[in-house]
């Protein structure tokens, strides 16, 4: 029987450890995402914060540890299984990934036709979602001709249009002018309020985290050294914590000049 605690965790990692050609990216990692929620994960660039959006979608395993989503054991599943727990996942792209020869109609289509071969719902939902960020009138654009917070948009659009229960975003608001973060970081709270969506952010950019999570969770050499609400990370004491959100160079985090 699950108690009532466990059916509000959506994702629930145990002890995870992961190496990536022989360098070690987690050890013991624990983590706990609550439903309905805005968790964002910091950290340095380069530490795993990536890793960690692929691991929960089943790209990577585990070398050792849990990962259960949806209240699934990812490493005692069957690909099929797998398959339909990423059918309930949107994954915003650092990059946005669009597909340059298919116009924002097409690229935001894409996904659905995995779900349906129903033209007239296909039109509706995709209309509905770049009515809602915005973007009804570029139907028939191309991403070339989009600029960079436009083709954001889009991306977002994509990645929502099957009403995922977990969305996780990698970097979103990275290149963005501030009034393109302002639209995102809007737009996050908007459709994670409105389509009762999880939602876990890896960024580090703090700003924007803080304002936007219910929950933030440092990444530090292997492992999450904080973890709380935004204001309980900026009266952490921990010299690690304290230096990376007041982006001081002096403090025990050496400069990374990669």
């Amino acid at each position: 029987m699950i108690n009532n605690r466990s059916a509000n965790i959506l994702v629930d990692i145990q002890k995870l450890s992961f190496s990536y050609e022989s360098k070690k990216i987690f050890e013991d990692l624990n983590l706990r995402i609550e439903r309905g929620k805005i968790t964002s994960i910091i950290g340095q660039s380069g530490i795993g914060k990536t890793t960690l959006l692929k691991l929960i979608a089943g790209i990577y395993k585990p070398d050792t540890g849990s990962i259960a989503v949806f209240q699934k054991n990812l490493s005692n599943i069957s690909s099929k299984e797998l398959f339909k727990i990423r059918k309930k996942m949107g994954l915003l792209f650092q990059s946005g990934a669009l597909f340059s020869d298919y116009c924002v109609y097409e690229n935001v289509a894409y996904p659905l036709k995995e779900i349906t071969n129903d033209k007239d719902i296909i039109d509706l939902k995709v209309k509905e979602i770049l009515y809602s960020v915005g973007l009804e009138f570029a139907t028939k654009k191309y991403p070339s001709e989009l600029s960079g917070g436009m083709q954001r948009r889009v991306a977002l659009a994509r990645a929502l249009v099957t009403r995922p229960s977990l969305m996780m975003y990698d970097e979103p608001f990275v290149g963005q002018d501030p009034i393109t973060k302002s639209s995102l970081l809007e737009l996050i709270k908007k459709f994670n309020n409105e389509y009762n969506i999880t939602s876990i952010i890896v960024s580090h950019d703090v700003d924007e985290v803080m304002s936007l999570s219910d929950k933030v969770c440092m990444v530090y050499k292997n492992e999450i050294i904080a973890s709380g609400t935004p204001c309980e990370l900026k009266q952490s004491n921990n010299p690690i914590v304290k230096q990376f959100l007041t982006g001081s160079i002096d403090g025990p985090i050496p400069l990374n000049y990669s």
